[in-house]
């Protein structure tokens, strides 16, 4: 197991890198360094790119990190108000993770699924330059004021 997160130069996202087996541990890791990093950042808000490309996982494993996430408020998790996650990857087990936080049980959250990183930065930055958009201010967004 491996996690790595940081943030891209002059740019208010984070790119949490996780590979091997993945475990609730990781994750709450992972959401306790990218609560430091906003911290550090000096920012309202921030998008996370999770990159599970490479990550190791079961059936067994997916329903337990689902239960976990349903019942953890760990400041820098997906739910956490400051933060607009996305992951990256193509196995069906991690679609069919995104798929589930949808629902009520599991937290509500839309998070997007991409195949690259590279498509998730586009993605991300198109978002941020949204927001930032003179028209934002009008949006509503946190970052626009």
């Amino acid at each position: 197991m491996s996690l790595k997160v940081e943030q891209v130069p002059n740019e208010p996202i984070i790119i949490a890198t996780i590979t091997g087996q993945i475990t609730a541990p990781i994750l709450h890791d992972m959401f306790t360094r990218s609560a430091a990093l906003i911290e550090q950042m000096g920012v309202s808000e921030v998008w996370r790119v999770t990159d599970v490309s490479q990550i190791d996982i079961d059936v067994a494993t997916l329903f337990g990190l689902l239960a976990e996430a349903a019942k953890t408020s760990v400041p820098g998790n997906s739910a956490d108000p400051r933060f607009h996650p996305c992951i990256v990857g193509s196995n069906n087990l991690v679609k069919l993770y995104a798929r589930a936080v949808k629902d009520k049980r599991y937290g509500e959250l839309s998070l997007p699924v991409f195949t690259t990183i590279e498509q998730a930065l586009a993605q991300t930055r198109s978002l941020i330059a949204a927001v930032k958009a003179p028209s934002s201010h009008q949006s509503g967004s946190r970052l626009a004021s």
